[in-house]
């Protein structure tokens, strides 16, 4: 065993990753009473071992997620733009490392705009998977090429230029899902406006 993570679940039902060298083990303790209210997974899986004989209480759910409320659109909106000021900030403070936390909670925030709109284009039950997982599979070559310019390295022109790259194509994003859904956008402009005068300031 190399490694083992904890996570947390409501209740009791201890759950862990252990890692070993070729290979990975997630596993979650139940009571079987759960299998009496029904249990489903969103993808297949294979029963290794079921001396109970239970595992045909275990379905497959394969429902379109629902699409998001305007209050989940709004959230989306509201917490990229908050990360992307505090990241063109930290930027130009030479703080790099605190610039990377926010980029991640940016690009959390884009990542959710690109599913919404890859399931706006292509329906409600395109499969988007989870955490960017298959990406090359299922995500426009368009959205991809985009993101290349959206990551950077340390130094202060690589941070400003990716940052810039990622408000575009959420905006792009962004436009076409609102259109879609009926509400109201992100303000590119204004926001554009605010994140390159903090861009120009010296630490």
């Amino acid at each position: 065993m190399l490694a083992v993570e904890e996570l947390e679940n409501p209740g009791w039902n201890p759950t862990r990753l252990v890692y070993y060298v070729d290979g990975k083990i997630d596993f979650m303790i139940g009571a079987l009473s759960v299998l009496d209210r029904g249990v489903s997974q969103d993808r297949p899986f294979r029963v290794l071992l079921d001396k109970d004989g239970l595992a045909d209480r275990i379905g497959i759910d394969r429902s379109p997620p629902s699409p998001p409320s305007a209050e989940d659109f709004r959230r989306c909106v509201y917490w990229f733009t908050a990360a992307a000021l505090m990241q063109a900030k930290d930027i130009v403070r030479d703080e790099p490392w605190k610039a990377k936390v926010r980029d991640r909670d940016l690009k959390d925030e884009l990542l959710e705009m690109i599913e919404w709109d890859h399931r706006v284009r292509y329906g409600s039950d395109f499969d988007t998977w989870h955490l960017g997982s298959h990406m090359r599979a299922w995500m426009y070559t368009n959205v991809q090429d985009a993101l290349e310019r959206c990551w950077a390295g340390f130094s202060l022109d690589d941070g400003r230029g990716a940052l810039l790259a990622s408000i575009e194509l959420f905006d792009r994003l962004c436009s076409r899902t609102a259109d879609a859904f009926g509400y109201d956008s992100f303000d590119r402009e204004r926001v554009g406006a605010e994140v390159e005068h903090i861009l120009t300031l010296t630490a």
